[in-house]
């Protein structure tokens, strides 16, 4: 009987296939840097023609823009004392606004009148 000390090789061809190479986890990719947000565009109200100024007796005064009739204080106005009829913006003291006028004028930005409505 003959004795086997060992297994023969196997061939080549019959080897198994090599382990795979553990391999670490992809990194997930790194998030996008946040894009900035446009800048908020200051909503500057169309500018409307002064029509007309009425000082009544009784304090109360009415203005006329682009033709319709308000109180000074609905455009952010008042009354500037005077023999004139002139209006400023509330809380300024220029500048002084005349039939003819635009308001807001087109340069100027949208007024903030939330300290005025406080005072009220």
């Amino acid at each position: 009987q003959p004795t086997h000390d060992a297994a023969p090789a196997p061939p080549d061809d019959l080897a198994p296939p090599p382990e795979p190479v553990a391999t670490a986890a992809p990194q997930p990719p790194l998030p996008a840097a946040p894009t900035p947000a446009p800048a908020a565009r200051v909503q500057v109200p169309e500018p409307k023609r002064i029509d007309g100024v009425l000082r009544r007796p009784d304090g109360r005064h009415t203005i006329w823009l682009d033709g319709k009739p308000i109180e000074p204080a609905q455009a952010g106005l008042r009354m500037v004392p005077g023999n004139e009829p002139a209006l400023a913006p509330s809380g300024l003291s220029a500048p002084r606004l005349r039939v003819g006028d635009l308001w807001p004028a087109p340069a100027t930005t949208a007024h903030d009148t939330s300290d005025e409505d406080a005072r009220q």
